[in-house]
């Protein structure tokens, strides 16, 4: 093989890499934001319906939000990223109130996917 042709391949595999990396990295942030908008909505559920759950409905909830992101995010990713989501939730309802449409709609996926866990 020549080293002009060598040097394609390389190239090529360069590039290929890195559109595998940028694909995962994008995969990941959308994980990152599907675990937040449940987290999100759990929050503003809680808030503006003055409202608690219970041990069982929260182990319910998290296993279908780790389900829904095919258990990609790591426990300490995890953590960081609810306490986000709940700041998040907490100024958006404080900020908007909860007849806000971001507030209606994140209530909406508690009450569509979250409710009869």
């Amino acid at each position: 093989m020549s080293k002009k042709t060598l040097s394609r391949l390389s190239l090529a595999a360069l590039v290929a890499a890195g559109v595998a990396g940028g694909a995962t990295l994008a995969t990941a942030q959308d994980m990152a934001g599907t675990f937040s908008k449940y987290y999100q909505a759990i929050r503003v559920t809680e808030l503006c319906r003055d409202t608690t759950f219970d041990a069982a409905h929260w182990r319910k909830m998290a296993t279908f939000i780790d389900t829904k992101v095919n258990h990609e995010i790591g426990a300490g990713e995890r953590l960081t990223l609810i306490e986000t989501a709940k700041t998040d939730a907490r100024k958006l309802v404080d900020s908007k109130g909860c007849q806000h449409q971001s507030v209606a709609d994140l209530m909406k996926v508690y009450d569509d996917e979250l409710a009869n866990l």
